[in-house]
């Protein structure tokens, strides 16, 4: 399988959205906004990846555990294509309007001729970023309750149980400070491997028209994300549905 380069970058950009896109929060929704967000429970979340409709044959898996205060999230793909493995390591405050504090995220990519690496440390008291990869390490500023790349993900399932549905994030990135912004398109009843369920949709804002970005998510399977299609331009679309979901037992205070 011979993707021409626009194709293999949409591809990675479409796997890059939905691998941190399938992370979720498992908790059911509030009835109000005073009462604490319930912690995450440890899961393995299965899926498959499609592009231009055809099975891609990338496998891979998306895992949160609890060590003492500190949640880890990872995620995982592997086929002949690519090797992708994200990391990211967090603090949780649910009892402040869907809080956390990323502490340290990762990125390492290799694929298509391409290798991609660099992490980031980061300093709650200080306020400040450390981001490292092979050519250069920054320094810059950030904010209380900084995100990071897998980390905002909480915060987005979080914020659509308490009703906010076109939240804004800002999030620690390899160069500097990122904002992600979403706007709500209404609700639609999807076909998925769990039956016919009503999900939320939403999309993804950005600067330029080129790059569309569609989610699906269900509150009735704890407003999980089941479907995302990317587009980029009018031929090369990557579409991504959820195969398995394995949770664990549940983390302890």
């Amino acid at each position: 399988m011979d993707l021409p380069s626009a194709a293999k970058k949409s591809l990675l950009v479409a796997l890059h959205l939905f691998l941190l896109l399938l992370i979720e929060f498992p908790a059911r929704a509030q009835e109000n906004t005073t009462k604490a967000t319930p912690q995450p429970k440890a899961f393995d979340i299965h899926y498959k990846v499609s592009f231009n409709g055809l099975p891609t044959g990338i496998h891979a898996l998306a895992s949160l555990r609890k060590f003492d205060n500190h949640y880890l999230v990872e995620l995982n793909a592997k086929s002949w294509l690519l090797s992708y493995h994200e990391k990211s390591t967090f603090r949780w405050d649910g009892e402040k309007n869907c809080n956390l504090q990323s502490e340290k995220y990762s990125f390492d990519f290799e694929g298509f001729k391409h290798q991609s690496f660099f992490e980031i440390e980061m300093n709650s008291e200080d306020k400040l970023a450390v981001s490292k990869w092979p050519e250069n390490e920054i320094e810059y500023e950030i904010p209380d309750n900084i995100s990071d790349a897998l980390a905002y993900l909480f915060k987005l399932q979080c914020d659509l149980r308490v009703g906010n549905l076109n939240p804004e994030y800002v999030i620690a990135y390899q160069k500097g400070i990122e904002n992600y912004i979403f706007e709500y398109m209404g609700t639609e009843i999807l076909k998925t491997s769990f039956g016919k369920i009503e999900t939320m949709v939403l999309k993804r804002i950005y600067s330029s028209e080129k790059y569309q970005t569609t989610y699906w998510i269900a509150p009735s399977l704890d407003y999980l994300m089941v479907k995302m299609k990317h587009k980029e331009g009018r031929v090369v679309t990557a579409t991504l549905n959820i195969k398995e979901i394995n949770y664990l037992a549940a983390l302890e205070e």
